[in-house]
């Protein structure tokens, strides 16, 4: 069976692990309900930036970009108060001022929920950090991997989404809200990746049978995540 598929039994409720699942990314959902999941997408701006290692950040990518690909005298730039802190930062990357608003109204989310994260994002890709007036300095392959070596993923980003839950209610109440549902960060393409070998690491889908395919790791921190506050709950509730 090809990496990064797990197998499950068939059900009509098409649950995965025993437990019923849903999806999120930044533009998941057709209800109000489902869409109010986009809180937990690294994308989503904050209603109240999230602080860690002295700066505050308006999203969970901000952060995360900044840690794992640019030079820590760059991460102002990235951090709220910096050129490259907020959706309309967008407008750097596009000349033209018709094609930079229509980029920013796409990714504004209607104004409810709004993916400034897409601004971390692109700041670190190499093609598009050179059209910026002056380019961040990005870490080279091998600071990138000593850094990684010395914080694992997995504790980077537990770092991350704690920071972001002690900063927005409205994210770990939302988060709490999935109550013990299977969390999926959504890729329609994550099957077709799958079978060819090479399943996406972030993020996973749920076949009709049951079958989850991809890494979902982003995914599976958000349920550790989840835990953690049920526990720390549970615990003041019994003090």
């Amino acid at each position: 069976m090809p990496r990064g598929i797990i197998k499950r039994n068939a059900s009509s409720k098409r649950k995965v692990r025993d437990h019923p699942y849903a999806y999120f990314n930044s533009s998941s959902g057709k209800t109000p309900k489902e869409r109010e999941l986009r809180r937990l997408s690294n994308f989503w701006r904050l209603d109240q930036p999230l602080e860690l290692w002295g700066l505050r950040w308006r999203t969970s990518e901000h952060a995360y970009q900044a840690h794992i690909k640019v030079d820590p005298q760059d991460w102002p730039r990235l951090a709220v108060g910096g050129d490259l802190d907020d959706l309309d930062k967008l407008a750097a990357f596009y000349p033209d001022q018709d094609t930079a608003w229509k980029k920013i109204n796409h990714w504004n989310g209607k104004g409810v929920y709004p993916m400034a994260g897409i601004v971390a994002k692109m700041a670190v890709n190499p093609a598009h950090n050179r059209k910026l007036q002056t380019p961040l300095r990005l870490l080279d392959e091998r600071t990138r991997l000593t850094r990684m070596m010395l914080v694992p993923l997995e504790d980077l980003w537990g770092q991350i989404l704690a920071a972001k839950a002690a900063a927005s209610a409205e994210y770990a109440e939302t988060l709490k809200g999935t109550g013990t549902e299977y969390l999926v960060e959504f890729d329609r393409g994550a099957k077709r990746r799958s079978l060819a070998g090479d399943p996406p690491f972030w993020t996973g889908m749920v076949d009709d049978d049951g079958t989850l395919y991809g890494e979902n790791f982003m995914g599976r921190c958000q349920m550790r995540l989840r835990g953690e506050l049920a526990r720390a709950e549970q615990a003041g509730e019994n003090v």
